[in-house]
């Protein structure tokens, strides 16, 4: 059995190239594709409180089969992922899940964008050129950074926007020494004018955040001169939202659909579409748009993902095959 730690697992991925990410993508798409025409591999999770500790144990049996282990708690989210062979149950591998939640995510995040906004575009409109995000934990970063390697030759700044400013503008001094070529400028959340200038080229939006007031506002959208992207992770439950209503209300009143990654589970999960009332008719799966079902010719389009297991145990079970680790006895 092998063991992958944060420490592993974090120095692999440093050295990400486009095409690994292109090859993590195309696993994703796998496990996507295997969720959409069967999705009783992924069966309910199960939830366990105890005074302020909540636990949380999701399954999935899909080609790779494993559990993803969350525990909540005051200090945060912890946990891990556990591969087991499919046929006798043996263990594969365990691997710390921190990381791999937030690459799993971001990864998932660029499948649309590359759709939306192409790679080898030779459009203005499309070459993204700035990105806004919002949060600065390791989802924020993941998503920054998948993003800077695919385009690489094309983003020259980025917007990291928080409450805190001082934690803002330390990821910023963190990511400047990684990508010298790319200004990263921190924004503090409640000086609306200055999000405001920021988004006037903006092309790609994250939203990072587990928020009841929305930070991703129609006004600052509108200052942008491109099309863009919006992707947002951090809102998991349904009182919570990180996009206003006029923004979901102009894609739907323009009879243009948001993507998600499974329309079932943000139809519990997603405030964003809850406060909404989006209807089922209304979303498009990550699978399907990138296949080109359903694809939004819009300037704005708008991506909500909650997180499936079958995302970790797929992307764990690529890291425990690419990825150094510790073999133990089992």
């Amino acid at each position: 059995m092998k063991l992958l730690g944060s420490k592993a697992i974090d120095s692999f991925l440093n050295y990400l190239t486009p095409d690994r990410i292109h090859g993590f993508q195309n696993v994703m798409l796998g496990a996507l594709k295997q969720y959409k025409e069967d999705p009783s591999i992924i069966p309910p999770r199960t939830v366990s409180s105890k005074g302020n500790t909540t636990h949380l144990f999701m399954p999935s049996l899909g080609s790779d089969v494993g559990m993803k282990l969350i525990t909540g708690s005051p200090s945060g989210f912890k946990g891990a992922t556990l591969i087991i062979d499919p046929i006798d149950g043996a263990p594969i591998g365990l691997i710390d899940g921190a990381i791999v939640t937030a690459f799993r995510t971001a990864l998932c995040s660029t499948i649309p964008l590359v759709k939306v906004l192409p790679l080898d575009s030779k459009d203005e409109y499309s070459i993204p050129k700035k990105i806004f995000v919002n949060g600065v934990g390791a989802q924020a970063y993941w998503h920054i950074k998948l993003t800077l390697i695919l385009y690489s030759n094309s983003i020259n700044e980025v917007f990291i926007c928080n409450r805190t400013l001082s934690k803002a503008e330390a990821l910023c001094f963190s990511l400047s020494h990684q990508y010298e070529k790319v200004k990263f400028t921190p924004v503090p959340a409640d000086d609306s004018d200055s999000i405001k200038n920021a988004y006037k080229e903006v092309s790609i939006v994250y939203g990072c955040v587990p928020t009841t007031s929305p930070g991703i506002l129609k006004e600052y959208i509108d200052q942008s001169n491109k099309k863009i992207y919006i992707s947002v992770i951090g809102s998991y439950k349904p009182h919570m939202t990180e996009v206003d209503r006029k923004i979901v209300g102009n894609i739907l009143e323009s009879n243009r659909k948001i993507i998600v990654d499974s329309k079932e589970h943000a139809g519990h999960e997603a405030g964003e579409l809850i406060q909404n009332n989006v209807k089922e008719e209304n979303l498009v799966e990550v699978y399907d748009f990138y296949q080109g079902k359903d694809a939004n010719e819009s300037n704005i389009t708008l991506c909500k993902l909650v997180g499936l297991s079958i995302m970790d145990i797929t992307i764990g079970a690529e890291l425990l095959r690419l990825c150094p680790g510790l073999e133990v006895d089992f």
